[in-house]
């Protein structure tokens, strides 16, 4: 559904790195002047310090305004593509699948609207650990050891949430797409609502409000688990 090419992940890839390098200078040059390293501890190092910063913050400027730009882009051209597909669908096919299915689809196409953001933070995460953990073993390998080893431990157990949740993410899609049924069936069926209260009473108590609370309850699920362990791998 959502197309990117090795080109676009390429050029987030080399927009993330001239970023990771400098953060981890300004980190190299905070820890070096801390340990009273004294190449680091020079008068120009200040204004070095200074330098690096005003670049780096520059640089983040640039490369937000350009992922923004990118993203947007990626984003409106799958929307076009999508659209082409739909009209281009046998009328078969169409009632088939039904309209509610192709809600969804324009609805998780703004869901990976984020994609170049993630790719380019898991890239610049990535490099920086690797920075950090070839810096930290020249200072201590034990320490290094015991950090490798919580890192592995918190990526196994991510990797569990994810597949646990799997689920329940794939229930919630269920839930949305008959959610869009129901929209569509008031859209189609509006005069006939309007001259049925009870009709319209039975839509809200027997379908409509009974999806929403569930999926709002495993919406909230869902995003609280995934924030708990977001901050314990933070």
């Amino acid at each position: 559904m959502f197309q990117i090419s090795f080109k676009d992940v390429l050029y987030l890839i080399l927009y993330a790195i001239p970023n990771t390098l400098f953060s981890f200078g300004i980190l190299f040059i905070i820890n070096n002047v801390i340990s009273g390293h004294p190449e680091f501890l020079t008068d120009y190092m200040g204004m070095v310090f200074v330098a690096v910063v005003i670049y780096t913050y520059l640089l983040n400027i640039i490369f937000q305004k350009q992922l923004n730009k990118y993203s947007f882009s990626i984003l409106y051209r799958n929307e076009k593509n999508i659209f082409d597909k739909i009209l281009k669908t046998p009328l078969l096919t169409l009632e088939k699948l039904g309209s509610q299915r192709f809600f969804t689809a324009v609805e998780d196409l703004r869901i990976f609207a984020f994609l170049p953001e993630t790719i380019t933070h898991t890239v610049n995460s990535l490099l920086m650990l690797l920075l950090c953990m070839a810096y930290l073993f020249t200072l201590s390998v034990s320490s290094a050891l015991v950090i490798v080893g919580l890192i592995v431990a918190i990526a196994g157990l991510y990797m569990i949430v994810i597949k646990t949740m799997s689920k329940q993410v794939a229930r919630l899609r269920r839930l949305n797409e008959d959610y869009y049924e129901y929209v569509s069936d008031v859209t189609k069926g509006f005069k006939e609502l309007g001259i049925s209260s009870l009709r319209r009473s039975n839509l809200m108590k027997r379908f409509l409000v009974p999806n929403r609370d569930t999926a709002e309850g495993l919406d909230f699920k869902i995003s609280y688990i995934f924030l708990s362990i977001n901050l314990i791998s933070n």
